[in-house]
Parts: structure tokens; C-alpha cells; sequence
């Protein structure tokens, strides 16, 4: 029996069995607005709508808003590949 397809629930197609992402990857993105870079390299705003990405493990994803920024936090793990 082949493997569900895995869906991340933002209406992006399904990924195939053999398209199964790595571990910390980004499976989705949405953007439903404006966003702006500041003046720092490593922020957005979202000046209108929505913005939002989904990781696997999702507690590395985010969703932000209107007004709100988002901030670029590396995080990497020590355990082998």
C-alpha cells in the first residue's frame, strides 16, 4: 500500500510518496498581502493581509499579519543527516 500524501492544509498540491521533504525543511508558503523588508536584513513586515510558512516539524513554520513583522532565527541541529 503506497504512503498518504501529506498535505500542509494551505491548499498547496499534495507531495508524492517519493517527494517526501527532509527533516526542517519548508513545505509551504502563503502570502495573501503586501509585505516590506526593513532597514534590518533579517526582517519583513506584513503591511497588509497574511504571510505564512510551514515547516516540517511545524514548530519551526510561523503565520504572521497585518502589522506585524517576522525576524530570521537560524536554528540548526547536531544530530547527523
Amino acid at each position: 500500500m503506497a504512503a498518504p500524501l501529506a498535505r500542509c492544509g494551505c491548499g498547496c498540491p499534495p507531495l508524492g510518496a517519493r517527494d517526501t521533504p527532509p527533516l526542517y525543511d519548508v513545505t509551504c508558503v502563503v502570502l495573501e498581502g503586501s509585505p516590506r523588508s526593513s532597514d534590518a536584513d533579517d526582517q519583513v513586515e506584513v503591511l497588509t493581509g497574511s504571510f505564512s510558512v510551514t515547516t516540517d516539524p511545524v514548530s519551526y513554520g510561523f503565520a504572521a499579519t497585518a502589522g506585524q513583522c517576522v525576524t530570521v532565527v537560524e536554528v540548526s541541529d547536531s544530530t547527523p543527516a
